[in-house]
């Protein structure tokens, strides 16, 4: 089975088809989707299928999506998760680049704590601009500086 994952696009999917926000932008890594099967296979399912605009997005020439393979047990119930990930995470250069063409065009902003010591330079060209702005923690190696001024955070189960 192929599908797209990634906890930002499947929350934007779930806002899509509830209708939440006028406008729903993705802006993650991507491989060139010109080239990239997997890449084109995210923008058309997020943009052809939900409206999901992806043009904020930056494009990298090489490497590959993020995939994961998981195996089931049908005799436990447990799983195994093997995952590969090989690409670069979001610039703050090309979200700063990207933060003055959507003033005044977002109500929320999400964050996923992937990079953190970028997360909080980003988080610092967002604030002024972008009203409401939540943050994804999953790991206990995150500044909990961070969480401060958000208005919403998302925590793992392993922090709850």
């Amino acid at each position: 089975m192929h599908a797209r994952g990634g906890n930002g696009t499947n929350v934007l999917v779930v806002c899509a088809q509830i209708g939440a926000f006028d406008s729903l932008h993705w802006m993650g890594v991507l491989v060139n989707p010109e080239t990239n099967g997997d890449a084109k296979f995210i923008c058309d399912e997020l943009h052809g299928q939900y409206g999901i605009h992806v043009d904020h997005c930056q494009v990298v020439a090489s490497g590959s999506m993020p995939t994961s393979y998981i195996m089931a047990s049908d005799a436990s119930g447990s799983r195994t998760i093997f995952h590969h990930r090989d690409l670069t995470e979001l610039s703050v250069d090309h979200f700063a680049s990207r933060v003055p063409l959507l003033q005044g065009t977002v109500s929320w902003t999400h964050f996923e704590c992937r990079d953190a010591a970028a997360t909080p330079a980003m988080l610092r060209l967002a604030r002024p601009v972008m009203p409401i702005i939540s943050l994804e923690v999953e790991a206990p190696r995150h500044d909990w500086s961070l969480v401060k001024s958000l208005y919403v955070v998302w925590l793992s189960i392993i922090l709850a």
